[in-house]
Formats: C-alpha cells, structure tokens, sequence
C-alpha cells in the first residue's frame, strides 16, 4: 500500500533545502551591501563617526551569526548550523569599533582574587 509517504518526505526535503538556500543566498546580499556601505562611509567619513560604527557592528553581528547547512539532513545530526561566517573578521571589526572609541580593555581586579 502506497501511502504517498514517501514522496512528500522527499518534497518536504526539497523545501527545506531550496529555504537553507535562500538564506544563504540572503546573507550573502547582505554582507555584500555591508561591505560596500561600510567602503563608502569608511571613505567618506571619520572612524567614530556614528554610521561607521553602526555600519561596522552590524556587519560583525552578521559575520558572526552562525553559517546554516544546506543539506537538511544535518538538521537530523544535530550539524544544523556551523560557526560563524567569518569570525575573525567579525572580530577585527570590533576591535576597529573599540578602536574608534580609543577604549581600551582591563582586566577586573576582582575575577584576579
């Protein structure tokens, strides 16, 4: 007996896949237009300047949010999402943020006793 089952797991597969796709495809747009804002206002504008850095800390938040499979069946493995886009540029982004400010980290006394 044939209860079509199967063949609706195999479209359900195929949907979630072609989903994992588009956003792929939407994190890349996005950090396409980051990057190129953050080049203009970068170019055109002082480091602490307010859209710089706003610019800089969204673009950081998105290369740090995690890459998503696009094969659902990691979903299943419990490998549904990998680390970071690119965390070490997320990272200097930061410190560029930090920078702008001329913030400078210390270490807490008390995490010392």
């Amino acid at each position: 007996v044939d209860d079509g089952k199967i063949g609706g797991d195999d479209r359900d597969l195929q949907q979630e896949q072609q989903k994992r796709v588009r956003i792929n495809q939407i994190m890349l747009e996005a950090r396409h237009l980051y990057e190129s804002s953050l080049h203009v206002r970068s170019s055109i504008l002082v480091p602490s300047h307010p859209e710089v850095v706003a610019t800089k800390y969204s673009l950081a938040e998105l290369l740090d949010s995690p890459k998503v499979s696009v094969s659902p069946l990691a979903k299943k493995k419990g490998k549904d999402e990998e680390k970071g886009i690119d965390e070490q540029r997320a990272n200097k982004l930061r410190e560029e943020i930090l920078s702008a400010y001329e913030v400078t980290e210390h270490e807490d006394k008390k995490s010392q006793i």
